[in-house]
């Protein structure tokens, strides 16, 4: 009963921030941090459909070629930061513009 008492106590306390939730500032965070949430879990999918399907090579993931130190690589090469990166530039790219030219869709 008393660790009942002490959160609504606790809860009261912050009961009279509403306001801050209300600053254009605030919600203007709140927005961008939920579109970069939702592109993670968006680039994550990208990234799953390549990496399940058999065989991994001719995705996206295999055919992406990235300069590294000079030299072109497969982005299978890579590690996981960057290909969650190219899956982030991929979502967002396809969310924001009409198009684009350097990543493109294929079949098998």
């Amino acid at each position: 009963a008393t660790r009942l008492a002490k959160l609504v106590e606790f809860h009261n306390k912050f009961n009279g921030l509403e306001w801050f939730g209300s600053l254009r500032g605030v919600r203007v965070a709140k927005f961008l941090l939920g579109l970069v949430w939702t592109s993670h879990l968006l680039a994550c999918g990208w990234y799953l459909t390549a990496v399940l399907h058999e065989p991994v090579h001719v995705t996206w993931l295999g055919r992406r070629m990235v300069e590294v130190q000079g030299e072109q690589r497969s982005l299978l090469q890579q590690g996981p930061f960057e290909q969650w990166v190219v899956a982030m530039y991929f979502v967002l790219t396809v969310f924001t513009t009409v198009g684009f030219g350097d990543i493109s869709a294929g079949t098998a």
